[in-house]
This record gives structure tokens, sequence and C-alpha cells, in this order.
């Protein structure tokens, strides 16, 4: 009597440990950049701190090379490769000049720690979160924390900046309650949006500030740009529960080269400007210079 042969096992039953899903995107966890998603393209990326990388962590101080780490797929793996840092690369707390990764896999960069991570709704979960961080939940431009993050990193870029304000704000809400500000405000921003390049990166910066960041433009254009955008904000018609209400702006622009200058000079610099529109009487808009952070230039307009 022959014995009875046994069905095959389910593929299940022949892998008592499931390979694990290729990561797909990489989680910031520690640093500056703190819960942004990352997604892994096709063709590998490279992580360091120059401009050039497509992931940009650490600075010189916490031991972040220009070039660090390479990330890249290789016979259906997905590994990371230390590009000669000069303070190593970390992975899961070891040491590694090269190694495979796997999810939930912990790389270390300088001060920068980052997961690697596979799962698409834990992916899109992550993404939504730093969406929500970074940006005003009103108007829905950038807030203020995220100006660090989003201006542009390269230190010789020319750059101005538009910072402007609402013209007596306090007195549209005290007259018409603050529902009626926070249409202006949501008014503001869509005008903010209608107006701008699609390049320029805009902050809600306090209360009733903004901000306007204009990458490699000159003083000259951005002047140009912020007389019409006033111009459009005068002649809008800000109404709320059927009320119309007048609204203008004031606003300082300022221009850096970025050679050796800093962020904060470049917005002290147009900060002092929106202060000296104001003092000439409002609704209006003046410029300086972001090259001296003691000093704003008072120059004429230009003409539009």
């Amino acid at each position: 009597m022959t014995a009875s042969r046994q069905p095959p096992a389910p593929d299940s039953d022949l892998e008592s440990t499931p390979r694990p899903a290729m990561p797909r995107a990489l989680l910031v966890m520690r640093g500056p950049f703190l819960g942004k998603i990352i997604e892994i393209p096709d063709a590998g990326m490279i992580i360091g701190r120059s401009d050039e990388c497509d992931l940009i962590v650490g600075t010189a101080r916490d031991g972040t090379s220009r070039r660090h780490a390479r990330v890249y797929q290789k016979n259906g793996t997905m590994r990371i490769k230390d590009l000669g840092s000069t303070n190593g690369l970390f992975l899961n707390g070891r040491g590694c000049r090269r190694g495979k990764l796997k999810t939930g896999d912990r790389i270390e960069i300088g001060h920068t720690l980052i997961k690697a991570l596979s799962d698409v709704d834990e992916i899109e979960f992550h993404s939504k979160l730093y969406d929500m961080a970074i940006h005003d939940p009103l108007t829905g431009l950038f807030n203020r924390s995220h100006l660090r993050e989003a201006a542009p990193s390269k230190s010789k870029a020319r750059m101005s900046a538009i910072l402007f304000d609402i013209d007596s704000f306090k007195t549209i809400n005290d007259t018409h309650g603050h529902p009626a500000g926070n249409t202006v405000l949501l008014e503001v921003a869509r005008l903010i949006r209608g107006s701008m390049p699609e390049t320029v990166l805009s902050f809600r910066y306090g209360g009733d500030e903004f901000l306007i960041l204009l990458p490699g433009t000159t003083i000259e254009y951005a002047v140009v740009m912020a007389e019409r955008f006033r111009r459009k904000v005068e002649a809008h018609d800000f109404r709320h529960a059927g009320t119309s209400i007048p609204v203008t702006v004031s606003i300082g622009v300022a221009e850096t080269d970025g050679v050796g200058k800093r962020l904060e000079g470049l917005i002290l610099a147009a900060d002092e400007a929106l202060y000296t529109a104001k003092d000439d009487g409002r609704n209006r808009v003046r410029h300086g210079t972001g090259d001296d952070r003691n000093q704003t230039r008072r120059l004429a307009p230009f003409a539009v």
C-alpha cells in the first residue's frame, strides 16, 4: 500500500520570515527637516550638506560632509554607501561603509537621523503630518517656522525679499470683528498666489505680516512686483457679511547678492524698509539692501 501524497504547503508556509519590502522613502526623524518625507527615486539619491545633493541635511559643524552618502538600488535591493565622509555613516547605530537597507533601518549622518520606510500608508501619513507642520492653517501659506528650511541654501545666491503688513489691521478687527479680519487675511493670501510667480516662497510671517522670498531676483524686479501687488490690494473689493472693507498694505523690499550675507540681514533690511513705508504715510513701497545689516538705504521709488 503506497502512502498518499500530501498536497504542497501554501507559499505562506514555505517562508516563515517573509522578505521585508524594499524601502520607498526616507523619513527625517531628527534634524532641521524633522518629519520630512523624501521618496527615493529610481536613479537613487545623494545625501549631504551640498546644494547639489538630493537630500540636503546637516552642517559642517555637526560632521556632515558635502556628499556624505548615496542610496541606490542594486539587484532588487536598496543599498546605502558612504561616499568618503569625514565623520562616517552609521546604520542602526553601527559604523557602515556600505550595506543593504530594509524597512525600519535608521541612518545617522552627523546629527541627522533618518528612517527607511516602505509602507505606502505610513509614508502618506507622515507626508500629511509634515505638510500640516509647515503651513499656516488659516492662509495655507508657509509658516514662519519653515522659513529656514524653505529658503534657498546656496550661500552665494542673489535673492530679494518683500515684507508687508496690512495697514491698521487692528482697526479692521475692532470695527468689523475677528472673522472679518480672517477673511481679509485669506483674501490677501489668495492675492499673493494670483500675483506672484510660482518660483516665489510665500510665508505668513506674523499675525498680519507676510514675507515673500524671490530667489535669483534683483531688487528692481522685486520693487515692480511689490508695487503691482500694492495696487492690486488697494483696488480689491474685500467683503465680509456683505460689508465692504477698505484694505491697503505697506511694503518693504530688500535684496542681497548672498556673498557672505545671512537671511536675517535680508529680512532685517526689508523690515526697516517696511517701517519707512509706514513712517512715510502707509500704502506705499520702500526698499533697502540686505548687504548691510545695520543700515537701510532710503532710495527714491523705482518707476513702475
